[in-house]
């Protein structure tokens, strides 16, 4: 069943008696009963329909429009939010204002009104002093848009600066690509890309213009977002921009972020090995320090099961100036000790000259 429009509205009640008294017509015939059954302000399809927690008090967007220097990110997201309620057709004009004649009038009025207060509460304390009176949604959002979103060269100027600026430094990719298409986005608002108007109605433009142009934008911002990369990514940048024909973006974007997990993983693997070798040369430090003790002969460096002088000496042992109490203590040099470690362990030469690097 249709809503019938408020008997109590003095707006409708003075364009149409038949409002302040429904039993009346022309002719003084009775009214039916459902007089605008047009018009079901309940179809949610419908612009004009509210829901009831649409209040006038709800807030769209987290941030306020503060002039030129953040219009279109607020206009961007305040179009979204006026789209997902359907209501847009408001602000744009897409919607034509009901006379007030119109039983919808009351509805769009309403609407109207509800749609002012949203942009208000979105918008800094002086902008909204500048369009208090602006009686119609429509009516603020053209201002907002002639005043903030002009095409301004220095403004333009500014953001070409800004990219060509911007450098990974200590960001990861992530963020660098981000902030970085952020600054194009922007750019691209207010410096959209041109397109061919030559519409004859027997010709057809053949130059495609307009992708040419498209392209080359495209390889401008794949060389400012290559050459704001770091050193490190040297070989990446140098096979992105080898590649033809040359990827966008987006796929330059993949081939760093895939570059950096390489590297953060061989730095992983790095520093286990050395974190490794450094236990293994702590552990061969403490048994270099508890050498063993002969307790036939009291010399360090063989136990009683090995004492020539208790066991026997092997065939063909000579003995040593130093005497024969030395005759089990075998010299023997460091890189002899690594070996006899490397033999008792995962620990190999490699690992060995890289701890010698590190310590360096």
């Amino acid at each position: 069943m249709a809503w019938q429009t408020p008997l109590n509205c003095p707006q409708m009640a003075a364009s149409n008696p038949a409002i302040s008294n429904p039993t009346m017509q022309a002719g003084n015939t009775p009214a039916p009963a459902l007089i605008f059954a047009t018009y079901d302000p309940k179809d949610r399809s419908n612009p004009l329909y509210l829901h009831p927690n649409e209040s006038p008090s709800l807030q769209l967007v987290t941030v306020q429009l503060e002039g030129r220097s953040n219009y279109h990110p607020w206009a961007r997201a305040m179009e979204m939010a006026l789209r997902s309620k359907n209501k847009m057709v408001l602000a744009d004009g897409t919607l034509a204002i009901p006379n007030k004649s119109d039983p919808k009038y009351f509805y769009w009025y309403q609407c109207n009104t509800t749609i002012l207060s949203w942009i208000f509460r979105a918008v800094s304390p002086t902008i909204g002093r500048s369009i208090l009176w602006i009686n119609t949604a429509e009516g603020v959002w053209r201002d907002l848009k002639k005043r903030f979103s002009q095409q301004d060269v220095f403004c333009i100027v500014e953001f070409q600066s800004e990219i060509y600026r911007t450098k990974q430094g200590t960001s990861s990719g992530n963020d660098y690509f981000t902030q970085f298409k952020l600054l194009w986005d922007e750019l691209l608002v207010l410096r959209p890309v041109l397109s061919c108007d030559f519409t004859p109605i027997s010709y057809e433009c053949g130059s495609n213009m307009s992708e040419k142009i498209r392209a080359q934008l495209e390889n401008d911002m794949l060389s400012s977002f290559v050459i704001g990369l770091n050193d490190d990514l040297n070989n990446t940048k140098r096979q992105i921009m080898l590649m033809k024909p040359l990827p966008d973006v987006g796929e330059a974007f993949a081939m760093v972020s895939q570059q950096e997990r390489q590297i953060h993983e061989v730095s992983i693997s790095v520093n286990e090995s050395l974190a490794g070798a450094g236990v293994f040369f702590t552990k061969y430090e403490n048994k270099q320090k508890q050498k063993p003790v002969c307790s036939f002969c009291g010399y360090t460096g063989h136990t009683i099961e090995k004492c020539y002088k208790k066991n026997g000496y092997p065939p063909g042992w000579k003995p040593r100036n130093k005497g024969m109490g030395a005759v089990n203590q075998v010299q023997s040099t460091p890189q002899e000790h690594i070996n006899i470690g490397a033999n008792s362990s995962s620990f190999n030469q490699e690992d060995y000259r890289r701890f010698l690097e590190f310590m360096q």
